[in-house]
């Protein structure tokens, strides 16, 4: 069994798990090959990604009037591709601007959040960032406990999408924009099913 795992490892990262160094003759060969599995690593979770659905449960929805907007601060590798609080900011608002329902800026007590959150890994070599948007709304609620009878207040959550962009790092906050508005019209779409 190490044996295998050694196998595995060294394939792998080109190093002896033991003595973590890299035989002289591979370490090139080693290289190129850690730069195309990530490539290849990257190119299966773009095509993974793209089969993401946004999901909701039938008429949670419905109801809803207004909505708190939360942005999740932005790594390093993010800010090198272009992401900004007031790029998606300005995507969602611009996209709701018509919506029948109020996206707040301000948190308003007791109505659900919109959630966003977004990922980025930068490849430096190719100057290629990768980013994971995450959409989430929900809303705390009390919830009573079937076991002791007691209630407490818990985050449900109403609806959620995932959106995977790569691009160069020049064009990345523009295809990360696109995704947050096609996110935001899709859950408007639903929005609008759920209240007819």
């Amino acid at each position: 069994m190490v044996d295998v795992i050694k196998q595995l490892t060294t394939s792998w990262t080109g190093k002896d798990p033991i003595t973590h160094k890299t035989p002289s003759c591979c370490r090139a060969l080693g290289e190129r090959n850690m730069s195309r599995k990530l490539f290849v690593l990257v190119i299966g979770g773009l095509l993974l990604a793209g089969q993401a659905q946004a999901q909701t449960r039938d008429n949670e929805l419905t109801g809803i009037k207004d909505i708190n907007l939360l942005i999740e601060g932005f790594s390093d590798n993010a800010k090198e591709c272009q992401m900004t609080e007031e790029l998606i900011r300005d995507a969602v608002m611009n996209t709701t601007s018509r919506a029948r329902f109020v996206m707040n800026e301000k948190n308003k007590p007791l109505a659900p959040t919109m959630y966003f959150n977004v990922t980025t890994l930068l490849l430096n070599q190719r100057e290629l960032c990768v980013s994971n948007v995450r959409m989430q709304l929900w809303v705390y609620q009390t919830v009573p406990l079937r076991a002791s009878g007691q209630s407490i207040i818990a985050k449900i959550e109403l609806w959620s999408a995932g959106y995977m962009r790569s691009s160069t790092r020049s064009t990345h906050g523009r295809s990360v924009r696109e995704a947050v508005e096609g996110g935001t019209k899709e859950f408007i779409t639903q929005w609008n099913t759920a209240n007819k």
